[in-house]
Parts: C-alpha cells; structure tokens; sequence
C-alpha cells in the first residue's frame, strides 16, 4: 500500500501530469498494491488483440504520475529500486532538469535486479547507509510539496 498526501492540491494536466494548484484542499490518496497487471505502455493506443496488461489508471500508473509531476525536485529515501518503470521515471525527471536524490541501503544496491547502481552511473545523486543496520524507509518527497509513502510490491 502506498499513500500520496500534500498539504496542496494537485490538479490533472494534460498526459497524465499532476501540477500543484496553490489554495486548494488537502489531498490524501490511498494506493493499493500489487496491481491485478502493469499497465500497458499504449493504453487505450493498444492493438494487441490479447494484451494482458491494464488497459485503465492503476496504481502504479498514478504514482508514476505523481512522480513525473516533479519539476525542481524528487528527494527519494528507499530500500532499493527494482522496479524498472520507476527507475525510467527517475531517468526522465534527471534528463528534463529535474534535481533528483535518493538515499538507499547499501546491502540492496548491489543486489539482483536493482536499479540504484544505474540510476548512479547516469548522473543521479545517491548515497547510501554504508551500515551493517538496513535502511528501510519508503518516501518521496515531490517538489517540496508533496509526499507519497508505504510499501510498493
């Protein structure tokens, strides 16, 4: 389950970003995972007659939205990455300027199917806990403004 709370609204755009309106309420979004599929890459685009992949807003869509609504910041405190969508969201949001960090544990980074490493060697700001304890917080911070956290399976 993860959770997207800001003390600010944020109000759909068009392709799927998320932009802070200023003044608005509060808004809290529950997520729940894992989703029942991935979504599909071409969604309602998708002319494959036997996609098995979701075809609708999933969970996971939403929190890549979320996350490549980021325009000056995306501060990340995580176990490890492994997700490669997730890791290409970052990818992206380095690539347009965004300043992107990620604290990590350091027994996960090199791990099988990690992506840390990766997202280091392309520019990314990574530290990690360099400690025989395991860091195992799971938050983002978007632009200062808004926090999602939990557990993503």
């Amino acid at each position: 389950m993860g959770n997207c709370c800001s003390q600010e609204h944020p109000s759909k755009q068009g392709g799927g970003a998320y932009q802070v309106a200023a003044g608005k309420a509060a808004v809290c979004e529950v997520l729940f995972y894992p989703d029942e599929a991935l979504p599909c890459r071409f969604m309602d685009k998708c002319r494959r007659n036997n996609c098995t992949y979701a075809h609708h807003a999933t969970s996971l869509s939403r929190m890549l939205d979320f996350l490549n609504s980021a325009q000056r910041s995306l501060d990340i405190c995580v176990f490890t990455i492994t997700c490669n969508e997730i890791a290409d969201v970052l990818l992206d949001a380095h690539k347009r300027g965004v300043h992107v960090r990620i604290i990590s544990d350091d027994d996960q980074m090199a791990s099988n199917g990690s992506d840390v490493a990766r997202l280091s060697k392309a520019g990314i700001a990574v530290k990690i806990d360099n400690s025989k304890y395991h860091m195992h917080n799971k938050f983002a911070i978007i632009d200062k403004r808004l926090l999602m956290n939990g557990s993503f399976k």
